[in-house]
C-alpha cells in the first residue's frame, strides 16, 4: 500500500576533523600497558584498511555533544527544504553516543528544538544503527494518521563515539565515525511521492553479538556467525518487503545499504540483489556513523544527482538487537 508522505528535504553536518587509521592506531597504542606493547605485533595502517575497508572518519570537537551535531544538521535540512523551524510539528532524534558527558535525560531532542528554534514536541528513539530508519516509519504513521495537511516532522540521526570509548581491539575504534543526518518529511499531493512500504525485524536472542554498555568494552561478534545471521535475517526483512509492496530488486534505481564494516556491508548488498552500481559506497571515508549513516548517504546521493525525483529508493539497515528495517519509497 502507497503511504502519501514525501521526503521534503535532506541535510548533513560532518565534523571538520578527519581522523586517520595511524591516528587510531596511536591511541590505542598510548592506552596499553608495556606488557602488551611488547606481546603482540604492531597494527599498521594498511592492515585496518584491508580488514574493515575505513580509512578515515569525522570525529567532533571537543565542545561539540550530540545535540550540536544534531542541530547543525537540522539547520542545513532546513535550508535545504525551504521550510522554518517553528513550522515543524514534530522532532524525533535518534542517538548514539560513547560520550560520558552527555546527559541521560532529557532526551537529545529537548536540547535540538531549543538551538534551532522550533516550539513543536521533540523526543528521542534509540535503536542504534536502525534507528533512523525506524524513526522515519514512525514518523510516516503518525503524518498518515494526522489530519493536519501541515505536518512537517524532522527526523536526524546522530553518532558520537569518538570520545570516553572503551576499547580491547584497536579494529572496534576504527569502526565508527562521528555526524549527523536527517530529513523533513510532510505528506505527499498525489503521485509526486510516496512510501511504498517497510519491514522491521528484531532477534533478541542474539542481542550480545553487538553491545555497547554503559560502563564497558564495546563488543561485536567477529568471525561467520555474525555475518551468516546477517545474511539470513536481512533476507528474510527483504522478503517481508518485497511481499508487501509488490516490487523486487530489479525495480531498485537506487539503494542505500548500511556500511558497518566493508565486508559485512558486501554481504548485504549481495542478500539484496540489487546491482552495486546502485548502490551508495563511503565507508572508507566516514566510516560506520551509525543511526546517521543512512540519512548522511541519501543526502550526499540527492545533493550529487545520483537520487532524483521519481526514483524508486531502497533503504536498508541492520545493527545491535539483533535488528533490521527495510524500506521502499519513490523520492
Amino acid at each position: 500500500m502507497k503511504k502519501a508522505v514525501r521526503i521534503l528535504g535532506t541535510g548533513s553536518y560532518l565534523p571538520e576533523r578527519v581522523v586517520t587509521n595511524q591516528e587510531i592506531i596511536d591511541r590505542f597504542e598510548s592506552n596499553r600497558s608495556e606488557g602488551d606493547k611488547k606481546t603482540d605485533r604492531k597494527t599498521r595502517p594498511e592492515s585496518l584498511k584491508k580488514l574493515l575497508g575505513a580509512e578515515t572518519r569525522h570525529a567532533a570537537a571537543s565542545d561539540e555533544e550530540s545535540a550540536d551535531l544534531v542541530a547543525k544538521a537540522a539547520k542545513k535540512i532546513l535550508g535545504n527544504s525551504g521550510i522554518a523551524p517553528e513550522r515543524l510539528t514534530r522532532i524525533i532524534v535518534t542517538p548514539t553516543s560513547s560520550s560520558r558527558g552527555e546527559h541521560i535525560e532529557p532526551a537529545v531532542a529537548t536540547f535540538v528544538q531549543q538551538k534551532i528554534g522550533a516550539t513543536c514536541p521533540a523526543f528521542d528513539l534509540r535503536s542504534s544503527c536502525p534507528g533512523w530508519l525506524l524513526a522515519v516509519e514512525s514518523a510516516a504513521e503518525h503524518i498518515i494518521l494526522s489530519d493536519n495537511d501541515e505536518e512537517l516532522i524532522l527526523v536526524v540521526g546522530s553518532a558520537l563515539m569518538s570520545r570516553d570509548f572503551s576499547i580491547e581491539a584497536v579494529q572496534h575504534g576504527a569502526i565508527f565515525g562521528d555526524g549527523a543526518s536527517g530529513v523533513i518529511l510532510g505528506k505527499s499531493k498525489g503521485e509526486e511521492s510516496c512510501i511504498y512500504g517497510c519491514s522491521s525485524m528484531t532477534l533478541g536472542q542474539y542481542s550480545h553479538y553487538i553491545s555497547l554498555p554503559r560502563e564497558g568494552n564495546f563488543y561485536m561478534e567477529g568471525g561467520d556467525r555474525l555475518t551468516k545471521l546477517i545474511r539470513n535475517y536481512l533476507e528474510t526483512c527483504l522478503n517481508m518487503l518485497w511481499s508487501q509492496t509488490g516490487f523486487g530488486p530489479k525495480d531498485v534505481d537506487f539503494a542505500v545499504i548500511h556500511q558497518p564494516t566493508v565486508p559485512i556491508f558486501e554481504t548485504a548488498v549481495e542478500v539484496s540483489g540489487v546491482p552495486s552500481d546502485r548502490v551508495a559506497k563511503n565507508y572508507s571515508r566516514l566510516g560506520n556513523t551509525i543511526s546517521a549513516e543512512l540519512p548522511i548517504t541519501l543526502d550526499e546521493a540527492v545533493q550529487e544527482g545520483r537520487i532524483k525525483r521519481g526514483d524508486k529508493v531502497l533503504l536498508l539497515t541492520f545493527g545491535a538487537g539483533i535488528t533490521g528495517a527495510s524500506m521502499l519509497l519513490k523520492y
